[in-house]
């Protein structure tokens, strides 16, 4: 995983297996022929206009950890829940991501309970089998600090705004491939490559967006070494009413856990 490569926003990234990624033990693919950088542009702007009434999603999830050199992959399957920063309520943008399956390459499907909550200020990291939790301050009590994306620990590009984007990424439109697309609906494919690549551990992150709804239906982050991280969304709810503790980032209270808390450093 990357650390962050979702995480969900830059305001502040049917079956699963019926999808088609790309191939990540191939040489990482260069930046394809690219539409004019104003078709990015209206892209971006039109991705903003049609998240502005998103205040809540919920989403079944397939993340895929591919390793180049190793000839490795494993997927991890869960439920994403998103919720939108509102000023009037004094929240802020926030997200929960539950694995309860995984993958192996040439293994047999596994129960796992790895989650991932985000409060607008902690991250909590638990794994139910390992038994630890860790508890992360990612902004300050005063919200300093920030979350944007291509921050986090994962990359779902939820509530992009343009502006912050385009400071931190260079924006093309990709045209169709059926070797990559998304196939059981129209998207369009924004790449984006860092201005600085030692602020992000990608070189180029691939985005896919349903043309009809512009919400995000794949992201692939491709290392410099050529390992992906490749995430799916799928059965897409906007605006579902969240259960209330859906953004608890409080440690484990039972008996038996390792938990450890982690604190923003101060700066001089």
């Amino acid at each position: 995983m990357l650390v962050c490569t979702a995480v969900m926003h830059a305001g502040g990234c049917t079956s699963a297996h019926a999808q088609h990624t790309p191939d990540a033990t191939e040489d990482t693919p260069p930046v394809p022929v690219a539409a004019p950088a104003p078709a990015a542009e209206r892209l971006l702007d039109q991705l903003e206009a049609a998240a502005a009434d998103h205040r809540t999603l919920s989403a079944r999830v397939r993340m895929r950890s591919i390793q180049d050199l190793l000839d490795d992959e494993t997927a991890r399957f869960g439920d994403l829940a998103w919720s939108r920063a509102d000023p009037a309520a004094n929240t802020p943008t926030r997200f929960a991501i539950a694995f309860d399956r995984l993958k192996p390459l040439d293994g047999p499907l596994e129960k796992v309970q790895r989650h991932y909550i985000y409060d607008g200020r902690w991250l909590l990291d638990t794994d139910g089998q390992a038994r630890t939790a860790t508890r992360r301050e990612l902004r300050g009590a005063n919200g300093e600090g920030d979350l944007a994306f291509g921050d986090g620990p994962f990359l779902v590009p939820l509530n992009l705004k343009k502006k912050r984007v385009l400071e931190k990424f260079a924006a093309t439109l990709a045209g169709p491939d059926a070797e990559t697309d998304p196939e059981d609906t129209l998207t369009d494919h924004l790449v984006l490559v860092p201005r600085t690549p030692d602020e992000i551990d990608a070189v180029r992150l691939d985005l896919w967006f349903d043309q009809a709804t512009g919400l995000p239906r794949r992201v692939a982050s491709t290392q410099s070494d050529g390992d992906q991280t490749i995430i799916d969304l799928f059965e897409i709810t906007v605006n579902p009413l969240l259960p209330a503790d859906s953004f608890n980032t409080a440690l484990p209270t039972t008996p038996g856990w390792e938990l450890q808390t982690v604190s923003l450093q101060s700066t001089p």
